[in-house]
């Protein structure tokens, strides 16, 4: 992947079932390898960038859509992966999933 956002999760792994915190890497938000938590503006943080990189879309930035994330269990290291959800905005939630078939596909809420 290129430039990410990360995205906090605590949940259980899906394969080991240990209680986890993982961050999970999306193309979602300013591209400015930042960490977002819940409730966080994933697009109106200040960046130093002359040329900023917006995910997936400009035009979401108040917008609602969900994008995929991916990690790695820090207990077991099985390959997580979960669609990222942004609601007017603002990080909402990440929710597990099997792997995609295409992981740069996102879709409007």
């Amino acid at each position: 992947m290129s430039q990410t956002n990360g995205f906090v999760w605590d949940g259980t792994c899906p394969n080991c079932r240990a209680e986890v915190r993982v961050v999970f890497q999306s193309h979602v938000g300013l591209l400015d390898d930042q960490v977002f938590e819940r409730g966080d503006d994933v697009f109106g943080r200040e960046t130093n960038k002359k040329r900023p990189v917006y995910a997936p879309r400009y035009e979401l930035r108040n917008g609602s859509f969900w994008a995929y994330g991916v990690d790695v269990c820090p207990n077991c290291r099985t390959e997580l992966w979960c669609r990222v959800i942004v609601r007017n905005g603002r990080y909402e939630a990440s929710v597990p999933v099997a792997p995609p078939e295409n992981p740069l596909f996102w879709d409007e809420l």
